[in-house]
């Protein structure tokens, strides 16, 4: 009977860390659906209350940048991101918060240097996360999504994106000429 409880419980332990270190361990470039994934098409709201569409950037590379206003990693990788924004003009960047807070959201905008934003640049606000959660399952801020000129999934990054590094780089001009 006591072993039984053992093996129950190292059971139980094992399945637990697996879980956390799949939560809190980042998979590098992870997929988030198969290769080839058309992402769903959607609209959100920009910050001045109007609406946007995915459709709006089709045949263009476009960048899918999830962050919190709150996100201590999202404020040390914005600033990398808006470089990369510059670097690579013919790539549509859409930055979607999931803040429940528009103002705060603006704030953070203002105080990284993104406003006014470059044509290429594009901000959301994905107030009930219906978007963050329900169409990309992100959970953990920042997070980035690429999609290829037909708009399938071709790589998920958890965590902060290495936007200087040679790599990166090199992967959003190979998709640029595609």
């Amino acid at each position: 009977m006591r072993s039984n409880h053992l093996t129950a419980i190292l059971l139980l332990a094992a399945a637990l860390c697996g879980t956390l270190a799949f939560v809190f361990w980042p998979q590098a470039d992870a997929p988030s659906a198969p290769p080839g994934f058309a992402a769903p098409d959607f609209t959100w709201q920009t910050f001045d209350g109007k609406s946007s569409a995915l459709k709006d950037s089709a045949g263009r590379v476009t960048v899918l940048h999830f962050w919190a206003s709150w996100c201590a990693p999202c404020k040390a990788e914005f600033p990398h991101l808006l470089q990369a924004v510059k670097q690579n003009p013919d790539i549509v960047f859409l930055a979607l918060s999931s803040d429940s807070d528009r103002t705060k959201a603006e704030k953070f905008l203002t105080e990284m240097g993104a406003t006014p934003a470059p044509a290429n640049l594009l901000f959301g606000w994905d107030k009930d996360k219906k978007i963050t959660y329900d169409l990309f399952m992100t959970v953990a801020y920042p997070e980035t999504i690429i999609l290829d000129k037909q708009h399938r999934l071709r790589r998920k990054i958890p965590g902060v994106a290495e936007w200087q590094g040679k790599e990166l780089q090199a992967y959003l001009q190979q998709l640029q000429k595609e």
